[in-house]
């Protein structure tokens, strides 16, 4: 259940940070690097944490937007990023979607991008991803992308994200603090709630049958996370 993912990273928001930061770095440069994100964009980040990508995105975007289920992280965001013109951050205050955007529609506000980075592992199921894209679908002109990103295809790849992470800590040397987050997450509630609750995999069939019916189109994008086996998706009408 959703509530369950919600209670935990009200609870425990900074399990991950270590991890998450670096991950955000990597993924930030990938999307300038190859000009999803480029200069004087609106930016929606849905799912955005204690603000790890929006630390990354300060000074390369117009406007930025952060919603996130859990208040503990965007009260770190806004703390993280208080006095940086034009980025805020809100709680979703519902965990059905379609109520957690009412404040963005009825602000009218579109966006020339949404990232979901790492957000719909911990969805129910399938049919909660297509109701995300569909309001998302609402909040982009005709030439906005929604970045779908971080898919888990397959829980199992997930032993091979982990060593993409290794391999990652080691070189860029935070491997310490890498280990600790995996001796932390191992003992969590994080670890209980996965292994009852499973984290969702998406094939990219499902994508393609949720974009088709939608009206949408997709491409499967460069690797642009740390976890190797998962895939991003950039979606346009």
């Amino acid at each position: 259940m959703m509530s369950n993912w919600q209670s935990f990273w009200s609870s425990q928001p900074k399990l991950f940070d270590a991890v998450m930061q670096k991950n955000a770095a990597f993924f930030a440069q990938k999307l300038l690097d190859n000009q999803y994100i480029q200069s004087g964009q609106r930016i929606l980040d849905f799912g955005c944490g204690w603000g790890s990508l929006a630390n990354e995105l300060k000074g390369k975007v117009t406007f930025y937007l952060g919603l996130d289920i859990s208040p503990s992280c965007i009260n770190a965001c806004k703390e993280k990023l208080a006095g940086v013109n034009h980025f805020h951050f809100d709680v979703i205050e519902s965990t059905d979607q379609r109520a957690g955007l009412e404040k963005v529609f009825h602000n009218r506000e579109q966006f020339d991008l949404v990232i979901i980075l790492s957000v719909i592992q911990y969805f129910s199921d399938v049919t909660k991803v297509e109701d995300l894209l569909t309001e998302m679908k609402n909040l982009i002109p005709e030439k906005g992308k929604i970045i779908l990103a971080d898919v888990i295809q397959s829980e199992k790849n997930l032993f091979k994200d982990v060593l993409s992470n290794l391999k990652d800590s080691i070189q860029k040397k935070y491997f310490f603090s890498f280990l600790l987050f995996m001796i932390k997450a191992r003992f969590s509630r994080y670890n209980q709630i996965r292994v009852s609750n499973h984290l969702l995999s998406v094939r990219e069939e499902e994508i393609a049958s949720i974009c088709q019916k939608l009206d949408l189109q997709y491409e499967v994008m460069p690797i642009c996370t740390l976890q190797q086996s998962r895939v991003s998706y950039c979606i346009t009408k």
